[in-house]
């Protein structure tokens, strides 16, 4: 897997952070928007809000996350 689309739950952030996979992270409510905020802080991903989204803003972010080597 080369990206992972997620809505940053306790589990699949602590999973995504093992495998060193970057994230396209869309927060629902409760614990996930502080998770997409350590997510966009450490640099292993970028967040979209989820009333914000876009088919546009979807795919330049997912293209930028899977051309960025770092």
């Amino acid at each position: 897997m080369r990206l992972f689309v997620s809505h940053c739950g306790g589990q699949s952030s602590l999973e995504t952070a093992y495998h060193g996979v970057p994230v396209l992270a869309i927060p629902g409510f409760w614990d996930q928007h502080e998770n997409a905020n350590r997510i966009v802080s450490q640099h292993a991903g970028i967040r979209i809000d989820f009333v914000d989204i876009t088919e546009a803003s979807f795919l330049k972010t997912a293209t930028t996350l899977l051309n960025n080597p770092k």
